[in-house]
């Protein structure tokens, strides 16, 4: 079973300079796509996905600054890039959303019977996880783990308040 969650979620559409990022927003569980199209064909195509360009190149076309869907980063690194997310009110952290994509190919997870993954993961996680979620269009596994506590420290050290 995928989780579900609400449809009015944020999604983005990161161009070849935030691809760090992308990763990142997936694992906090945003629909993230990357993309190298030119801006106008970035922003042709958010208009169409209702998706928000994401991206450091500071020169834009002119058309750029009549869009809102479109956000210019001043950060270089994915980390601090979240952190101006976080203070720009861009994204809002939700721990029900946490590692909920395939951080690969964006595709919502689903749950998946332990024995359906018992030759895809290591002896130690088959017998101590009983839970496994997996992406169903690459076939990658995933299992609870320490990812989610460390997700929320990662968030706290870029925005104290982001979390309770």
């Amino acid at each position: 079973m995928t989780k579900t969650l609400p449809q009015d979620e944020p999604k983005f559409l990161a161009d070849a300079t935030v691809v760090r990022l992308a990763k990142w927003l997936r694992i906090l569980g945003y629909d993230t796509v990357c993309s190298g199209d030119s801006e106008q064909d970035l922003l042709l195509r958010a208009g169409s996905e209702g998706r928000t360009v994401l991206s450091r190149k500071r020169k834009w076309p002119a058309c750029a600054a009549r869009h809102p869907e479109l956000v210019i980063l001043r950060r270089e690194r994915a980390g601090d890039q979240i952190q101006e997310l976080l203070q720009r009110s861009v994204i809002l952290p939700d721990e029900r959303r946490f590692l909920t994509r395939c951080i690969r190919c964006n595709i919502p997870l689903e749950e998946v019977r332990k024995d359906r993954v018992a030759e895809s993961v290591p002896i130690h996680i088959r017998e101590s996880i009983e839970a496994f979620h997996g992406c169903p269009r690459c076939g990658r596994v995933y299992w609870p783990g320490s990812h989610p506590e460390r997700i929320r420290q990662f968030l706290r050290r870029r925005s104290p308040d982001c979390l309770p």
